[in-house]
């Protein structure tokens, strides 16, 4: 082990130079990810198992559709080229698998051969942006090793001269566009993940240059990895965890295809429990949890296959749903379009998995401690599909918002209490620029409605924006309560705010929020997010939808003053807006003769359904 700026890292075994390469690179092809006992069983399983079968289907529409388009051009999308990077890594992934199982592969292969040759013409791969780059050295990697005795040796040549001009010295040089080499976020794990792909085929020719970028990589992945730690939680939320994270099984894939060895990858400490974290992400109704940046809706080609290949590692089914991902491959094909990218490759792992349904029963109860610790309550077995999940953490971390004490409420298949989510970043790029990845306290980035504590359910002090450093720390207090420390994400502004969650019963939650105010505190504000329509009698608010309701009773305050401020339409022109997106609020304005704490009780139930007169709470119209 060893310490990078005092996070937790764990040291991976690093015995690679060019000599090293020469004496264990594996002499047979394919070598990345692919190997020639793994192609065979893929043959085999194609015509035998439903599964492999459906993948291989799906991959082949594919191709029959890619092979109707035309070859990719270089074209940014502001300062991105990602997209074209990643229809690249599908349309050669397609493109490839067909030409290696098809009996007539030839249109497949001829249009493989454009498509490589298109992409290798580019002036570059935008390093600029370094994950362009990075996923278009692995997808250029895999139709170079993946088909290297089908396509022509001048495109080979060609190919791998691209592999090295365009990929392999620009990440290896010491511009300024390389910082994610000893970043701890996902471009830490991408970045080196593409790069190694990419060093393992020119490594016959080039075992020197390979080595460097293996090496390296071997060194500062590990600091990607520290994240994991200790109990398997992406900070960045689990939209990332499945970006990330499927960038690190391609590396431990491409290290045991390519030297027999995965370098203790998989040892790291918290990366192999990350797969129960995912799990426990995905809500009864499939929905995530989607704080920060991370979408509500469920991505099953993105999570199902990763939680596949972990059960084929662990020798058990765990975390892997087949009927889940089969749905999905079925209704994939009934639509008939192009795929995204990362959707082909584990078709690598699947032919091994021998398991159908998952053996594991997720934790009703879950604590998980990080730099972003949360914590899930559930009940299994449930039909109405109970789920409550709340968080700590920073805004200083990687894709954060000001959420710290933030939460979400989930029953009879509807999300009562809602996170905002994600929001395309194109789209705010144009407008803001890089104030959207500034945090600064005065940047651009915590007025949007997504990032700012007013977008989150939790406490506000002084109408002020939470600290960006400021850290609220999770601690378990019993298998049905824990209690976040919100002091140092409130800015001075109070002496201490704790905020304890406690689960009453199977439906039933409970919050206590304790404020020590000090001489600079003037009112606190709790609130509460959700698309629900809101019916209020005196301490009693009912939220309804689609037939539905669930009751939120005021305990603390007595006689509680609330309001409902519409957050639809949001607060700016260019904020996501979300569809009936209410924030509940009740506010303590502290009296200035007083020092007395202040105190919110609020329970949140699906039943008893308190009597309501038919009066409700008019709705104010948002104020900027």
């Amino acid at each position: 082990m060893k310490a990078n700026e005092g996070k937790y890292t764990y040291q991976l075994d690093n015995p690679v130079s060019g000599d090293w390469i020469k004496t264990h690179l594996t002499e047979t092809k394919p070598r990345l990810l692919l190997n020639p006992h793994r192609v065979n069983e893929i043959r085999a399983q194609i015509g035998t198992d439903t599964l492999t079968g459906l993948y291989y289907e799906w991959a082949k529409a594919n191709a029959d559709f890619i092979c109707e388009q035309e070859p990719l051009v270089r074209k940014l999308n502001g300062k991105r080229m990602l997209a074209v990077s990643r229809q690249a890594l599908n349309r050669i992934t397609a493109l490839s698998l067909t030409s290696l199982f098809e009996e007539d592969n030839q249109p497949y292969l001829e249009r493989l051969n454009q498509e490589m040759l298109a992409v290798c013409s580019f002036k570059n791969w935008n390093p600029n942006h370094f994950l362009d780059t990075a996923e278009m050295a692995l997808a250029v990697s895999i139709g170079l090793d993946w088909c290297h005795n089908l396509l022509p040796e001048e495109t080979v040549r060609i190919g791998k001269k691209a592999l090295i001009e365009l990929a392999l010295k620009p990440g290896l040089s010491e511009e300024s566009y390389n910082w994610w080499v000893t970043r701890d976020n996902n471009w830490n794990q991408i970045c080196h993940g593409g790069l190694s792909a990419a060093a393992v085929v020119i490594a016959d020719e080039n075992p020197e240059l390979a080595a460097q970028a293996i090496s390296r990589a071997l060194d500062y992945i590990p600091i990607g990895l520290g994240t994991y730690y200790p109990d398997g939680i992406y900070p960045e939320g689990v939209g990332y965890w499945g970006y990330g994270t499927r960038y690190t099984i391609f590396m431990v894939e491409l290290c045991e295809t390519a030297f027999g060895t995965d370098f203790g990858i998989t040892e790291s400490p918290g990366f192999m429990e990350s797969a129960r974290y995912a799990r426990l992400m995905v809500s009864p109704t499939g929905q995530n949890y989607d704080f920060f940046d991370c979408y509500s809706w469920m991505r099953p080609f993105e999570y199902w296959p990763l939680l596949a290949w972990f059960d084929v590692r662990l020798g058990e089914s765990r975390y892997f749903q087949e009927e889940s991902l089969s749905d999905s491959l079925k209704l994939a094909l009934e639509k008939g379009t192009e795929s995204n990218c990362f959707r082909l490759l584990p078709i690598v792992w699947m032919a091994e998995l021998e398991f159908s349904e998952s053996s594991t029963v997720l934790d009703e109860s879950w604590v998980g401690q990080s730099e972003n610790p949360l914590v899930i309550f559930r009940k299994n077995n449930d039909p109405r599909g109970f789920y409550f999940g709340a968080k700590g953490g920073s805004a200083s971390l990687s894709h954060a918002n000001m959420d710290a004490g933030s939460f979400i409420y989930e029953i009879d298949g509807i999300r009562w209490i809602v996170d905002t989510g994600n929001q395309s970043y194109g789209a705010l790029e144009a407008i803001i620029g890089n104030g959207l990845w500034n945090k600064q306290r005065d940047s651009a980035r915590w007025t949007l409605l997504t990032k700012n504590n007013m977008g989150h359910s939790t406490l506000t002090v002084n109408d002020e924006l939470h600290s960006v450093e400021g850290h609220a720390k999770l601690q378990q207090i019993d298998e049905d309560a824990v209690l976040i420390d919100l002091t140092e994400t409130l800015n001075g502004s109070v002496a201490s705010a704790e905020r304890t969650i406690h689960r009453e019963d199977d439906y039933t939650i409970v919050i206590q929020d304790i404020v020590i105010p000090n001489e600079t505190t003037e009112k606190v504000s709790f609130g509460l997010l959700t698309q629900a329509d809101i019916h209020h009698e005196g301490d009693d608010v009912i939220l309804s939808q689609d037939g539905k309701s669930v009751h939120v009773q005021i305990i603390e305050p007595a006689n509680a003053c609330l309001t409902v401020t519409s957050l639809d339409p949001p607060p700016l022109a260019y904020d996501r807006k979300i569809p009936g997106l209410k924030r509940i609020e009740v506010v303590q304005e502290l009296n200035s003769e007083s020092m007395a704490p202040i105190e919110y009780e609020v329970i949140i139930g699906a039943s008893p359904l308190p009597m309501l007169s038919s009066n409700s709470m008019e709705e104010e119209s948002h104020v900027q």
